[in-house]
């Protein structure tokens, strides 16, 4: 249940201009203010689609985000700046969000999405931004969107390539219809395939208009086009091209009913939990980074096997009584590496797991 709202005052001067497009008018700003919208990490994407939806009077925002700011993120992650370095991202975000507009609702959880809270989390929101950065999250806030039955705008960046669509299970394909398992051209995430600035926050933008046109369509009734449509933008040559994308009737979440969706527990541990196991003993982590990476910073008897030799078939012998936590930078690769072994049957062992937000989480929440 959201907090009330101040009544809008359709006579606000920040608002004028967008009232007097074809379509909008009162109607429109009033179907804004009226709105809630969750926004799932606050980064590259994030950060403008935030900004944008609460100057355009979006009512209430939901921020879902557990990491802090680092001084790597200021070149992309403009809702940060360097006075927010060490801070809780959805506290600096409250922050910079409600000084431009405080008449937005600021809902703040400092937690990584997960299958035990995403229903709750989720639930109390009319639209979802996925603006998350790798395949887990992007998997779970479309299956927790499923089972809630509603809509997702998702987008991501692979270096100059951007990708933005819109979901509604109910209605169109989901996020599992186009990529049944993570493609391998897009398992990277920004900090390790690099990206400018610009072409995330173009994307994140993007993913603000596209929120602000289901919300216009559906305060005037009109049909919204988008739904099941992927845009591909190559932001190096200015190239768009779009296609539909098919409901696959062997879909493994929108082809059952809602209430058949059952939100999987993915074979990982937090930052906080793999401190608690460190001490207690048992484990072994395998870094899947590169060898540059390795040489700056490991944990303590770590074994170094890169992700490519997995996915040349090149596998470790690992030792059968420890637990075994695959780690990388961000947790992108790892959880490549995890389904590289999860599909290698020889190879494929109960007590493995990957580390979710990588060594950036662990030394943020547990070192630092």
């Amino acid at each position: 249940m959201h907090n009330m709202k101040p009544a809008l005052k359709l006579q606000e001067i920040r608002y004028q201009t967008q009232m007097r497009l074809p379509g909008f008018g009162a109607t429109g700003q009033f179907a804004l203010h009226n709105a809630s919208i969750a926004c799932v990490g606050l980064g590259g994407l994030g950060s403008p689609a935030c900004l944008y939806l609460s100057a355009a009077g979006v009512g209430t925002l939901g921020l879902i985000d557990g990491d802090r700011v680092d001084r790597s993120n200021l070149h992309r992650q403009i809702l940060f700046n360097n006075n927010d370095v060490g801070r809780l991202k959805v506290e600096a975000a409250r922050d910079r969000l409600l000084a431009q507009n405080p008449d937005t609702q600021i809902e703040a959880f400092s937690c990584d999405l997960a299958p035990s809270n995403a229903t709750e989390f989720l639930s109390g929101f009319d639209l979802i931004l996925d603006c998350t950065d790798n395949f887990g999250a992007n998997y779970l806030i479309n299956d927790a969107a499923a089972q809630l039955k509603k809509p997702v705008i998702y987008a991501s960046v692979s270096q100059y390539e951007g990708r933005l669509a819109a979901f509604d299970s109910t209605q169109s394909a989901c996020l599992r219809c186009l990529y049944p398992a993570p493609p391998k051209n897009l398992v990277l995430n920004c900090a390790q395939a690099g990206v400018l600035g610009p072409v995330v926050g173009t994307m994140g933008t993007l993913q603000a208009n596209l929120a602000l046109e289901f919300l216009l369509a559906q305060a005037s009734g009109t049909s919204f086009n988008r739904l099941g449509r992927l845009f591909v933008f190559d932001l190096k040559t200015m190239a768009m091209s779009s296609f539909g994308v098919p409901k696959n009737s062997a879909c493994t979440i929108c082809s059952r009913p809602p209430e058949e969706i059952i939100l999987r527990k993915s074979d990982e541990v937090s930052a906080e939990e793999l401190a608690t196991l460190l001490k207690q003993g048992g484990v072994g982590i395998l870094d899947v980074r590169e060898d540059w990476e390795f040489a700056e910073y490991h944990l303590p008897g770590s074994i170094l096997w890169p992700l490519r030799q997995l996915e040349n078939g090149e596998f470790p012998e690992l030792d059968d009584s420890k637990t075994w936590i695959i780690c990388c930078a961000h947790g992108v690769r790892s959880l490549r590496a995890l389904e590289l072994f999860q599909e290698n049957s020889a190879k494929k062992k109960k007590a493995l797991k990957h580390l979710r937000g990588g060594l950036s989480a662990f030394r943020s929440r547990v070192l630092d």
